[in-house]
């Protein structure tokens, strides 16, 4: 993991793609915050596409 100008950790300049087919940006899903306290994720057209997995 790529280390920021403050010392964290940070996403490697592959890791971060402009386009992601979630809610959340690279950045987030990456981070140890969110490895500590997940939040839902919302992969773009999965509940339309599967909509009886979610009734």
């Amino acid at each position: 993991m790529a280390q920021s100008t403050s010392g964290e950790a940070t996403l490697p300049g592959w890791a971060r793609r402009s386009i992601n087919r979630c809610n959340l940006p690279p950045v987030i899903l990456g981070s140890l915050a969110f490895q500590q306290q997940p939040a839902p994720l919302f992969i773009d057209g999965v509940h339309t596409l599967h909509r009886q997995l979610f009734m």
